[in-house]
């Protein structure tokens, strides 16, 4: 799994709340970017096929993509759902992007934004060990509710 962790900002101090992303369809673009491109390289060289069989590696491509992006909607489900729980902060929901860090590795990914530094009160729990200590057990519980349910 990979998981980034941010603070949020906004041009109001109003908006408040966590976000949490997974990766969204990818653009034509996006496909050919050169780190993709090199993750396909690794992951193909590692695999037990016969190499530049397009129509396997496609295949392979495909199936590997569906389950990353229904994987990191499941795992970024789960995140919001008990990082909401544990902070009892305005949960914004959960979000399909391109960020690079999602779009680019051969494994689930989320992105989560824990709150606003542009908002005050926000600001201010971000910068209390307790409320930081609070995200990371609901982090850490979702970890662990997900990977339950995937039977480890």
């Amino acid at each position: 799994l990979f998981i980034s962790i941010h603070a949020n900002g906004s041009t109001t101090s109003r908006a408040s709340g966590l976000e949490v992303y997974a990766s969204r369809p990818l653009e034509r673009q996006e496909q050919k970017d050169p780190q993709r491109l090199r993750n396909h390289d690794i992951l193909f060289g590692k695999l037990a096929i016969q190499r530049h069989d397009k129509s396997v590696e496609n295949i392979v491509t495909d199936m590997l993509y569906s389950f990353k992006s229904s994987e990191s909607l499941a795992l970024a489900r789960a995140i919001s759902e008990e990082m909401g729980q544990e902070t009892r902060a305005r949960n914004r929901g959960v979000y399909k992007a391109g960020y690079f860090v999602l779009r680019n590795t051969l494994m689930p990914a989320v992105l989560i934004e824990v709150g606003f530094l542009s908002n005050p009160r926000e600001e201010r729990q971000l910068n209390s060990n307790q409320y930081r200590q609070k995200i990371a057990e609901g982090i850490s519980r979702s970890l662990r509710e997900y990977i339950t349910r995937l039977g480890y």
